[in-house]
C-alpha cells in the first residue's frame, strides 16, 4: 500500500503561480512548497501564536506544516472514505464535547449552559446543527487521516507487539516503580478477584439458542430445588469439559479475564446466588460466585504501564518512518530566507 500511495504523491503544479501571486499581493510570503502546493508565512505564524517564535520553533512549525501537507495529499490520493453512519456518531460526540467546552469557558455547568441558551431564545437543535456544520469538514479530515494511519501502521502492530520481550517490559516496570517510590507516590494496588463456577451449553445444529436457554433454566431450577448439585450438573451437562470435570470451578480470577457478558454477570450476581441463563460469545451459561478476595496487582499494573509506554514509543517511531518515507518521495522546496 505504501508503494502505491507514494507513487501517486506527485500532484500538478498548476495553480501554484496564481496562489503565489495572490499571497504576494496580500503581503503574505510563501516559505515552502510541497509537490507544488504553497505553505505561507501566515500558516507558520498561526502555529506559533501560543509559543515563543524562536528560530528552532519556526523550523519545527514549518516541518509540521510540511508533514500535514504530505498527509493531506496522501489522503486525497488514497481515496479514504468513512461510512456516513459512523461519521455521524463521531460528529455527535464531538458536538457534545465542544458544547461542554464552551460551557466550561463561560464558567457554567453543561446544564446551566443549555438553560442560558434556552433563555436567550436559542433553539438547541438548531444550535447543535450549526455547530456540527462548522465542525464537520475538519473532523471529516481528521477521521479520514486516522483511518489512513490505521491502514498503514496497523499492518505492523502485531509485529511490534512481538518485538517487545518480557525482559524489556520488566526492566522498564521496575524503573517506573522505583521512580514512584522515590517521588513518594508509590502505594500497593489491589483489585478484586472472584471464585466462580459455571455451566456452559454451546449452540450447534443439535441445539438452538432457545433450546440451550430453556435447558439451562431447567438445570438451574433443579439445582435450586436440590434435585442435583451444581458440581454434578456441571460434570453432567457443561460443554466446558475442563472446568466441568472440576464441578464447573474456574478458580479465582479478575473479571476482565473473561468475555464481557461473563464479566458483567459476575459483577451483578450476589455471592452464593446462581445467575439467570445468559449468553456470551461461547454459548449460554449459568454461573455462581462462590467467593471473592482482594489481590495485590501492583506488579501487574506497572508491567502493563511499561508495555503501553514501549508500544507508544515504537508506534511513534513507526509513524515517523512513514512520514520520512513520504518526505523522501516528495518534492519539497524551502525558502532559504
Amino acid at each position: 500500500m505504501r508503494k502505491k500511495t507514494l507513487q501517486t504523491l506527485l500532484v500538478s503544479c498548476i495553480g501554484f503561480s496564481a496562489f503565489y501571486a495572490q499571497a504576494q499581493s496580500l503581503g503574505d510570503r510563501v516559505v515552502a512548497s510541497v509537490n507544488g502546493a504553497p505553505i505561507l508565512q501566515s500558516q507558520v505564524n498561526q502555529l506559533l501564536q501560543h509559543h515563543k517564535a524562536t528560530p528552532a520553533a519556526r523550523k519545527e512549525a514549518l516541518n509540521e506544516l510540511i508533514n500535514q501537507a504530505l498527509l493531506a495529499t496522501t489522503l486525497q490520493q488514497a481515496k479514504i472514505t468513512v461510512p456516513q453512519q459512523q461519521f455521524q456518531q463521531i460528529l455527535k460526540q464531538e458536538v457534545d464535547r465542544q458544547m461542554q467546552l464552551i460551557a466550561q469557558q463561560n464558567g457554567m455547568s453543561y446544564g446551566q449552559f443549555l438553560l442560558a441558551l434556552t433563555q436567550q431564545g436559542v433553539n438547541l437543535e438548531q444550535y447543535r446543527s450549526q455547530l456540527a456544520a462548522q465542525i464537520a469538514p475538519a473532523l471529516q479530515q481528521q477521521v479520514r487521516l486516522a483511518t489512513l494511519r490505521d491502514q498503514v501502521i496497523g499492518q505492523e502492530v502485531n509485529t511490534l507487539r512481538q518485538s517487545i520481550n518480557r525482559n524489556e517490559i520488566q526492566t522498564l516496570a521496575k524503573k517506573l516503580e522505583a521512580e514512584a517510590k522515590t517521588a513518594g507516590k508509590h502505594a500497593p494496588i489491589t483489585a478484586k478477584q472472584y471464585d466462580v463456577r459455571h455451566i456452559l451449553l454451546t449452540i450447534n445444529p443439535l441445539m438452538t439458542d432457545s433450546e440451550a436457554k430453556a435447558k439451562l433454566t431447567k438445570i438451574r431450577n433443579d439445582i435450586l430445588t436440590k434435585k442435583i448439585s451444581f458440581g454434578k450438573a456441571a460434570l453432567e451437562y457443561s460443554k466446558d469439559y475442563l472446568s466441568g470435570a472440576n464441578g464447573g470451578d474456574l478458580g479465582y480470577q479478575f473479571p476482565d479475564m473473561y468475555a464481557p457478558a461473563f464479566a458483567k454477570t459476575i459483577l451483578s450476581t450476589p455471592q452464593g446466588k446462581i445467575s439467570q441463563p445468559f449468553k456470551s460469545t461461547f454459548g449460554w451459561h449459568i454461573l455462581e460466585v462462590t467467593g471473592s478476595r482482594q489481590q495485590n496487582v501492583t506488579n501487574e499494573v506497572y508491567m502493563q504501564k511499561a508495555y503501553e509506554m514501549l508500544m507508544r514509543k515504537k508506534l511513534g517511531n513507526l509513524e515517523k518512518n512513514w512520514i520520512d518515507l513520504l518526505r523522501k518521495n516528495a518534492n519539497i522546496q524551502i525558502d532559504a530566507n
